[in-house]
């Protein structure tokens, strides 16, 4: 197991988008809105048009990922550092569509953060259906927390599920449930044993504030659903403090809410 990730700041907001063909009422722009559900589609299906790339200027990225997409089972993804191929994978890990997430295109690119001139995504889900493909949120991970070796949070983390549906039941007891919202994931985690500068990160993000999106990633070395169930965007659920418990030892507990509208 590696230890929990979370990617504080986004490049591709601050980017300028480009590649692929995407439609003009829902242009590629649309993956730098925080809303998931605000997607950009492409003209077509085919792989010329389902291209995305983003000039980092030199900045160091760790991780790229789309949170909320339409991919198929076979769709494939690669990501490249300017012309270089640094990673591919299936769209979902097991090659099965999984209807309990939004859709996750996960890549770990580095136990250590790579330079990058511009990121490339390229998509192939030529086969799709629809036509077209959809992609939600992206998310190119630069600056972040990831604590040292024995450092990780303790046992005893909690993940949630929150279901935002309301129930109304009728005077003959039947009952009646909205369900425009979808279920969410809570993480509950406590980072015991910290230093002084992973303390400093950590209470540095909790003062962004909870509006601020995040990407947590529980265990980047995971695979499959088990990837899937703990990797979500996310935002801060509460501001919490940061205890000192010895002489340079300080803990913090974190709640972190999903993103998946």
């Amino acid at each position: 197991m590696s230890n929990v990730l979370i990617s504080l700041i986004n490049y591709a907001d601050s980017s300028s988008i480009g590649g692929g063909s995407w439609r003009t009422t829902l242009p590629r722009t649309n993956v730098q809105d925080p809303r998931v559900s605000k997607v950009a589609r492409s003209a077509t299906a085919n792989t010329s048009d389902t291209k995305l790339s983003a000039p980092m200027g030199g900045k160091s990225v760790r991780l790229v990922a789309v949170y909320g997409h339409n991919l198929t089972a076979g769709a494939t993804w690669t990501v490249l550092n300017g012309t270089t191929v640094i990673a591919t994978g299936n769209a979902w890990p097991d090659g099965v569509v999984n209807a309990l997430y939004p859709g996750l295109i996960f890549c770990w690119l580095s136990s250590a953060e790579t330079v990058s001139g511009s990121i490339v995504l390229e998509i192939d889900d030529s086969s799709n259906p629809a036509g077209y493909i959809d992609l939600g949120r992206l998310w190119i991970g630069g600056d972040g927390f990831q604590p040292g070796a024995g450092r990780n949070f303790k046992y005893g983390d909690r993940l949630d599920w929150e279901d935002p549906a309301t129930v109304t039941e009728s005077a003959g007891g039947a009952e009646y449930f909205s369900s425009l919202a979808k279920p969410r994931r809570i993480e509950r985690l406590t980072m015991a044993d910290l230093n002084d500068a992973e303390a400093l990160t950590v209470s540095q993000a909790t003062g962004r504030g909870i509006a601020r999106q995040v990407f947590y990633c529980r265990d980047p070395a995971a695979a499959g659903d088990t990837l899937l169930h703990h990797t979500f965007l996310a935002r801060q659920r509460a501001l919490s403090a940061l205890e000192t418990i010895a002489l340079g030892l300080n803990s913090s507990a974190l709640e972190l809410r999903e993103v998946n509208a």
